[in-house]
């Protein structure tokens, strides 16, 4: 039975006799009411198979196979549609109507009579408000078609996503807004081993580790009263008795007003994975602790390893110290006795051979160049004004004699009222501009040098600049990474480490900058 949307809106007249129906479609057309005059009681099923809105009918045109006939048409009607039929009935006496009806209402169902003459406006009134009961059946056939459709893809939804949730790997289930579980994927009972009606209600409690479910039990009445998603690790005891650790996602399914509606839960199974990360853990722990141990063996060999510096420093110090004193009080003075011997000599040069008396004057030049020599390396190895009048006189003779020696221009730049600064720091300060000084006339291939040295608050900084080649770029980041680089400047370093202070080297195409700072305690950084 195929309906013709069109139709619900038209009236099927029949009225096999006289001009009854003509007449009625000619009235209906001026009150705007759409008609057809079926000339057959057959061309009157098509139109109710059609859908049409009301079927008028002369009582004449009743027999009572045409009666049957049509039962059978109105009752093959789906449930929705209960087409309004009108008999316009001929007068007589209220006998003959009473027989009429009850002949004919029962199996034309949804019936109304009304009895010729009948008035117009009657006509038209019972006519117009039959086909507004007949769309309104249409709306609810709508209405109905909508809802089968809209339960039809509800249920296939809810058929797909449990056939989803039977496929994955995790323990799925749904539950009431108020937290009532009403449903379990197949995983969860081959996983617990339990049935529906076990689980039905909170009989999902059991497979709950009773040490936990109290914490699982006040977070989960939580996100009920909040609607937020819940998270949390926790055991479940599967089939065997044995307890795993899952992650349980809990996320709430929203109406369109933001209320929740149901619960979608997961658990999946990270007993594996927290067996690792706590085996990972441990093993982390146990390297942590080897490295501690092993920090604390490096840690314990550089301080050692500082302190034999230190100690090394120290005794070249003193050597030098020693060896320097050693050349100027021993072999100094054995060196001054034979420059006096030598004079004597030289008195008695009338007396000698021409050659003899050159070998005289030749022996007293050297013995004088001598001296020179050996004072300059006993200086060098020590000078006595570092000692005796402070470190701005010993830099300054330093730098004179550097600068004579090496044909470098260096410029020092100290403050006249710097004073002194405690021993081990001055001799620090020098060891560092002398082995800075003797770099840059090695390495840098520079004809000036500059130095500065003063106090900065609680430290004192100094700096050399010259203006040579620069240290190669791979070695300066060795150098700044690692520290490792020459003997001089590792042994600067140390000296600076020693007193808690540090050295930095800057270069570049225009030079080299060479930095090194010292703290000063108050008391310690007095002059004397």
């Amino acid at each position: 039975m195929a309906f013709d949307p069109g139709a619900a809106n038209e009236v099927a007249i029949y009225a096999p006799t006289g001009r009854d129906g003509r007449l009625i479609s000619q009235l209906l057309a001026r009150h705007a009411v759409s008609s057809q005059v079926c000339g057959t009681l057959l061309a009157v099923v098509e139109a109710i198979d059609k859908g049409v809105g009301v079927v008028l009918l002369a009582e004449e045109s009743l027999t009572p196979a045409a009666i049957e006939q049509l039962s059978r048409v109105l009752k093959a009607q789906p449930p929705w549609s209960d087409v309004p039929v009108i008999v316009l009935t001929g007068g007589g006496d209220p006998s003959h109507a009473s027989q009429q009806l009850a002949a004919m209402r029962e199996p034309l169902g949804n019936l109304a009579l009304l009895e010729r003459p009948v008035r117009t406006v009657t006509l038209v009134s019972s006519i117009q408000t039959a086909l507004r009961a007949r769309r309104r059946q249409y709306e609810i056939r709508d209405y109905l078609l909508e809802r089968k459709k809209t339960e039809d893809e509800l249920r296939q939804s809810r058929d797909e996503f449990r056939q989803l949730a039977n496929a994955m790997p995790q323990l799925v289930w749904v539950a009431e807004a108020n937290g009532e579980v009403y449903w379990y994927n197949d995983r969860w009972f081959e996983y617990t081993g339990t049935t529906p009606e076990q689980m039905a209600g909170t009989g999902w409690k059991v497979v709950h580790d009773p040490a936990v479910l109290p914490t699982v039990m006040e977070r989960w009445t939580a996100s009920l009263k909040s609607g937020d998603p819940f998270e949390m690790e926790f055991p479940i005891r599967g089939a065997d008795g044995v307890f795993r650790w899952f992650l349980t996602r809990v996320n709430p399914i929203l109406s369109a007003d933001h209320r929740v509606l149901r619960w979608l839960g997961t658990n999946t199974n990270v007993d594996e994975q927290r067996s690792a990360r706590q085996a990972l853990s441990a093993a982390q722990q146990r390297l942590e602790g080897a490295v501690r141990e092993r920090t604390a063996e490096l840690d314990a060999a550089n301080r050692n390893l500082r302190e034999l510096t230190a100690r090394v420093l120290r005794l070249r110090d003193e050597e030098r110290r020693r060896i320097a004193r050693e050349l100027h009080d021993s072999l100094g003075q054995m060196v001054v006795a034979l420059g006096m011997n030598l004079a004597v000599v030289e008195g008695e040069i009338p007396n000698l051979t021409p050659k003899a008396a050159d070998a005289v004057r030749q022996n007293q030049g050297f013995v004088q160049e001598i001296s020179a020599q050996i004072r300059t390396i006993s200086h060098l190895l020590h000078p006595p004004l570092l000692d005796e009048i402070g470190l701005s006189s010993a830099l300054e003779w330093f730098v004179q004699g550097f600068a004579e020696r090496s044909k470098i221009e260096v410029k020092l730049e100290i403050p006249s009222d710097f004073g002194r600064l405690p021993q081990d720091v001055e001799t620090a300060l020098f060891r560092v501009v002398q082995e800075s000084l003797t770099n840059i006339h090695r390495h840098a291939n520079s004809r000036t040098a500059q130095i500065a040295i003063q106090r900065s608050g609680e430290k004192v900084v100094r700096e050399i600049c010259d203006t040579g080649d620069g240290i190669p770029g791979e070695k300066l980041r060795r150098l700044s990474t690692s520290g490792v680089a020459g003997v001089g400047l590792q042994g600067m370093r140390e000296r600076l480490r020693q007193l808690g202070g540090s050295l930095k080297v800057a270069s570049g195409a225009k030079g080299t900058t060479v930095k090194a700072e010292i703290p000063l305690e108050a008391q310690a950084a007095a002059s004397w």
